[in-house]
Formats: C-alpha cells, structure tokens, sequence
C-alpha cells in the first residue's frame, strides 16, 4: 500500500474565514503533508436565521455536511473547532487527533476601545453562547444582551455599524484572523475547556491517519476515567470488576454513600465529594471539572458512586461532561439501592400474577417528567431519595392508582447492618416514618415478602454459615500479613488450618518437591492446589485436634505451622510442631447496630466474641449465641450467658 505521506489529504472544512486559518495552523505542524482543500458549507452556515439558543438545535448544525463528505469518501479528513463537534460523532466517524489550543479564553471587542466595566448602562452586548449571556449578565445585570450570528467578520461589523456596542467572542478566533489589536479586554469568564483546539476527523478504520497526526495529538496523553457503581454500601456487595478498577485507579472521588471503609484498601488518592440534601461538599459542575482536569493531565480516575451510576446517580450528567471534552469514559455497573433493598427485604420487585412491571422513580422529580400511568397503576413502584417526602410519596402514590390498602415497605440502609424494613397500608404513611436513607416500595409485591430473623455475624467469611436466618457481614476482626522467613528445606510436612494462612504464607514461599502438605479441609486443599501446591492429607473432620491427630499418626519429623499470631490449639503444644505467625489478627472498629433487630449473634472466634462484648454492655434477653467450637464458647459462658450458647457444626471444608 502506497504510503499515506505521498498522497495528497483531501480536507473538508467549512467556507469561512476562521475555518480556512484553522486548517492552515493544523498543516503548519506538519510542513511536509501535502492536502487540497475542499469548502463545505454546513447545515447552520446556511440557515443563520436559526437562533442557536433554540431548545431543539441538531447536535451536528456545523458538522452534518462534512460528515456526510467523510462517510462517501469524498474527503480524508474534516477540521472542526473541537467545541463545535457533536457528542457523539455520526456512526463511523472518529477524533484522530486534538491540536492544542491556541488561546481558551473569550474577549471583548468593543466600540472606543471600552472595557467591561466601562461600557454604558444599556448599552447592547452581542453574544451567540448562553453561558456567555449568563455570565454577562451575572457581571453586568444592566446590560442589554443581544444574539447575534454570523462570522467573526459579519459579528464585527456590527460593531462597526454601531448596530451593537459591544461583542463578546473567542479570542482565539481574533487572533488567528490576525484581529488581536481589536481586543480590548480578555474576559475572567469560564469558558469550555477545548475552545480555541482544532478537531481532526476522519472515517473510522483509518490508522495510517492516526498515526499521521499522532505526534501533536493532545488525546494520546489524557487519562481515563471509570464511573463505578459501589453498590448499596455493603463492601461485599461490590463487583469484581469495581474493586479491579478501584485497584488501579491513581485518584478515587467517591460519594456520599460510599463509606470510608470501601476506600481506604485502596492505594489511590481519595477525594470525597459527597452530596446530602442541603450540604453539597462540592457544587456538580465542579465535581465534573475536577473530573476532568485529573484525566485530561493522564491520571486514571475512579469516580465511585452508591449503587449503580446510572440509576439516579448523575452518572449521564458526569458521562456526557467529559465526552464533550474528548475524554475516555467506561461504566462500571453497580447492584442499585432498589435491588439491594427488595433483595434483602425479600421482596420480588416483579412476580407473575401479582406485578409485570416495576418503575424506578425519584421523589425529588425533574419538573416535567411524567411516567406512564399504566405500568404505575398496575405494577410496583420504587421511590429513591425519600426520606423526607413521605407525605408527597403518599399523595402521588393515590395519583398513580394505589389503593389505601396498598402495602408500602420503608428499605432504611438497605444491605447494611443497620437496615430496618417497616411495612405500612399506604393509608397509614406519615411524614417521620423513614430516616435517610430509604428506598420506598410500593405494590402488592410487598405482601408477598418472605421475611426471616436477621443473624449477625462477626467472622471473616460469612458464605455457608450454617445458621438458618439472613447472615448479615458485621466483621469485628481484620486480618494483616506479618514478616517471616521460611526456608522449607528443614521441614518433612507442612500444615495450613485455613485459607488466610495459605495466603500470607504462599505469597512468599514456593512449594517445596519433598515436603508434605496437609490441608485442614477441602477448602483449604483448593486454596493450596490454585496456587500450585500439592495436597496430600486431609483429616476426616475439619478440625485443628483432627489435624493434630492425623499428623501424630503419620509420624513426621518436624513440621512447619503457619498460622495467626494469636492461634492457639493443640498443634502448638506438639514438640514436633513449630508455629510460624504469618498474619497477626486485630480488632476491627464497626459502627454500632442495634440488637433488637436480631435474633442472634454468629461469633466465630475467642477474638470476635472479645471484640463483641468489648462494643455491646446491654446485651438483649432474646439473643442468641452461635459459637463453632468451645474456646469461643467458654468465652461467653464467662460473662454469664451460658445458657444462650449454640455450638454448630463448622462448615464442611473448612
């Protein structure tokens, strides 16, 4: 294929005179790229009687025409003011490149050579852009702001006729028509972050064209950004995918309902830029700009959001901010708030028979929006954001159709320890029925909820706890990797007692060809063979006196123990068994809950049971005590509740 480099570029670009000055700035970077030009007039350079402050203006106004010329191969290339570009661009077309601007800022050009503040009460101030209109007007409310269209040259003449006094424009603008003497003053107004860059566009599937362009593209050193749903606050309760990004993110700016715990695993900066009603640690606009500002300087950036970020999150207003400034953006779904909530309160949000369809509705509504009466009268509806709304809930819920009868569900902190469900007749609905958070779920759905008694449970690893009830994650110990050196060639075996300590342990250690493993049970065989070691024992029962017995039988030598630093068990009284701390065991701070809403309490560890009475004096009378083994259970029966201990049979493949 004929090099790209000794072919002349055909370059699509809109008649006027800034467009052609724009062209010939991008090819001055590249003097030895030979190109035609090709002068397209555009959809808006033919219709300047439409107004552009007009509500239903085509995203591609300046761009339709030359796209179009794109798409039948009638030119290679098209060049834009990167500002006029419409998000996104036509099916099949792409940003191959983003010149660096020339001047971002916008200037006054005025009759006199008047300043801003100089200008006559009255006197008429010409602008085509709503937020210039607004921030002249929040800078002088006595102006008379008028729109006006047309080229730089067309907008300049009319200051010169007097028609108006003043005009508000581009500097870049002026000074690549080489007008910079007519400024007379650089404004302090925001403005857009790429005014004054040239886009290059081409069809997609072009990458010699890329490659063209490359070494002056400001796009090849932007970042990314990730906006990650978090889940409803349950750290568990978030993806794999989430905590990959999260782990790879250089800044992490997370919300409200994100808790401080979901964040500081993570080795990112972490900004918090949470947001309550009437308390906004950051308007949202900024939010988005300092956003954009990390990822436009190359930084990966996680923006972390409660739930799912495109369910009330404002994840679309944040997506569609950077696309507009050229930068890469993957969402990262999230369980929302609603399915944590029905999932916990066991409530089937849809159910054949009783509900076809559920709709998901803030109760802070944009003005305007009104969601088909059908599906609400007839299905389940779920409010977010309510909490101090229940009277207008209640009231929109009898527009909708809602019988008094209609069973509502109050979801407060849904997922979380803390999570109260209160189920009322929507006739009894009041205003103080639910703190922040809640989700409010309303329909027949709700009287057909399956409810059980709650067990909080304190240990590391809640899955296949064998206590009948709902198992809520409350860890009150945490686990940290210790210092140590092994050297395996002193040892005939090696025993692991749980998957922490294969963890710590294999870390830092390979399988050694003569040693024996032995693996409490098969979980912990599994644990071991992932990480490429061989299994050769399991005792019967999974229990460190079993495993202490099987290894008598078998007669070895010396043997290596790597376990917790606070472990105690008959391992360690074995003479030919030397422990080996690889993770020290801490008590982990947790928010206190309130009991009653319990029947009991799963602790899993002398540790967790130290920690829980540490936390909680006035224990329940209907508290239940599950314990797996008689250490933890002697350490209950020593404050005094004996006679609420449960021992259960531990999990099979411990």
């Amino acid at each position: 294929m004929e090099p790209l480099i000794n072919k002349e570029l055909t370059v699509a670009v809109r008649p006027s005179r800034l467009s052609l000055a724009q062209v010939e700035e991008l090819f001055s970077l590249y003097p030895d790229l030979p190109y035609q030009v090709i002068a397209i007039n555009s959809y808006g350079d033919t219709h300047k009687e439409i107004s552009l402050l007009a509500e239903k203006i085509p995203a591609d106004f300046f761009t339709r025409e030359l796209d179009q010329a794109l798409l039948e191969g009638k030119a290679d290339i098209a060049v834009h003011s990167a500002k006029d570009l419409p998000v996104p661009l036509a099916a099949g077309l792409e940003i191959i490149a983003l010149m660096k601007s020339l001047d971002p800022a916008d200037a006054l050009v005025s009759r006199d050579g008047l300043r801003l503040a100089g200008l006559p009460r009255g006197a008429r101030v010409g602008t085509s852009s709503r937020t210039r209109q607004e921030q002249l007007t929040a800078a002088r409310p006595d102006l008379e702001i008028v729109e006006i269209r047309g080229t730089i040259d067309e907008r300049l003449g009319l200051v010169d006729r007097k028609e108006i006094d003043a005009l508000v424009v581009a500097a870049c603008a002026l000074k690549r028509l080489g007008l910079q003497e007519r400024i007379c003053e650089i404004l302090p107004f925001v403005t857009h972050p790429l005014q004054g860059s040239i886009a290059v566009v081409a069809r997609s599937g072009r990458p010699e064209l890329k490659n063209l362009f490359r070494e002056h593209d400001m796009l090849k050193g932007c970042g990314k950004v990730y906006l990650v749903g978090g889940g409803p606050g349950d750290p568990d309760l978030m993806t794999v995918k989430a905590q990959k990004v999260l782990e790879g993110a250089d800044v992490i700016y997370y919300d409200d309902l994100v808790s401080e715990e979901m964040v500081n695993s993570y080795a990112a900066r972490r900004v918090y830029v949470g947001k309550r009603k009437g308390n906004h640690t950051f308007p949202q606009n900024e939010i988005s700009e300092m956003i954009y500002r990390e990822a436009a300087a190359g930084a990966c950036v996680a923006r972390l959001k409660g739930g799912d970020p495109f369910i009330f999150g404002r994840g679309g207003e944040e997506l569609r901010y950077l696309a507009e400034r050229l930068i890469d953006v993957d969402i990262i779904p999230g369980i929302s708030a609603a399915q944590c909530a029905a999932a916990s309160a066991r409530i089937p949000l849809t159910l054949r028979g009783v509900s076809a369809s559920v709709s998901f509705l803030s109760a802070h509504p944009a003005e305007g929006i009104t969601p088909g009466r059908q599906a609400l009268e007839d299905g389940t509806i779920v409010f977010y954001m309510g909490a101090t709304r229940i009277e207008e809930i209640k009231a929109q819920l009898a527009a909708y159709g809602k019988r008094n009868e209609t069973p509502v569900a109050l979801v407060h902190s849904a997922g979380l320890p803390e999570e109260t469900v209160t189920v009322k007749p929507l006739a009894d609905l009041k205003d103080g029925d639910a703190t922040s958070p809640v989700i409010v779920i309303a329909g027949d759905v709700v009287n057909t909820a399956l409810p059980r008694s709650r067990i909080l449970f304190t240990g590391l690893d809640p899955v296949n706890c064998p206590v009948k009830g709902q198992i809520v994650h409350y860890p009150l110990i945490a686990v940290q990797p210790l210092p140590f050196k092994a050297d395996l060639a002193g040892y005939d075996a090696i025993i692991f007692t749980s998957k922490m300590s294969v963890r710590f342990f294999c870390e830092n250690c390979r399988p050694g060809a003569k040693i024996k493993v032995v693996a409490i049970g098969p979980v912990t065989k599994r644990e071991l063979e992932r990480r490429g070691w061989r299994v050769d024992h399991i005792p019967e029962i999974p229990d460190s006196d079993d495993v202490a017995a099987l290894v008598d039988r078998l007669g070895f030598r010396k043997i290596l123990y790597p376990c917790s630093d606070i472990s105690k068990n008959k391992l360690h009284t074995m003479p030919n068994v030397e422990a080996l701390a690889v993770y020290k065991t801490v008590a982990r701070i947790q928010p206190p809950v309130e009991l009653a809403g319990y029947s009991g309490v799963m602790l899993t560890s002398p540790s967790t049971a130290k920690a829980f009475f540490e936390m909680y004096k006035n224990i329940p009378d209907h508290l239940t005590f599950y314990v797996y083994g008689k250490h933890t259970a002697q350490e209950i029966i020593e404050r005094g509740y004996g006679e609420r201990v449960q021992t259960v049979q531990m999990p099979p493949g411990r």
